[in-house]
């Protein structure tokens, strides 16, 4: 039993999956990037109508937006712990919103 417990953990931590998760957050943390950047606004903000503000109302410049994708891929890869703060803050904002001093609004 002790055997099949150690080979199961090294599977989940194999090389292969660690490549796999490095890839996932590289591309999770370039479409945020550039989303934020084209107009403040991924895909999915696009088609939900929203899109991220710095603290002037503008697209935030590109070393916050990189500075951001990077804080929410640590956020998703902490079991989404950074975006659980959205529920209970008053301004909605996520761990890397506050970070970051961004805003996700909703046009008028």
């Amino acid at each position: 039993a002790r055997m099949g417990s150690r080979a199961s953990r090294r599977s989940i931590m194999s090389p292969t999956v660690l490549i796999i998760l490095a890839l996932l957050a590289l591309v999770a943390t370039v479409y945020a990037t550039v989303g934020s950047l084209w107009g403040g606004r991924t895909l999915g903000q696009q088609v939900a109508g929203i899109r991220l503000v710095d603290g002037m109302g503008r697209a935030p410049a590109p070393t916050v937006a990189l500075a951001r994708a990077l804080l929410g891929t640590v956020s998703a890869g902490l079991l989404g712990a950074g975006f659980w703060l959205a529920l209970v803050d008053r301004r909605g904002q996520t761990l890397h919103d506050k970070l970051t001093s961004t805003f996700i609004v909703q046009p008028i």
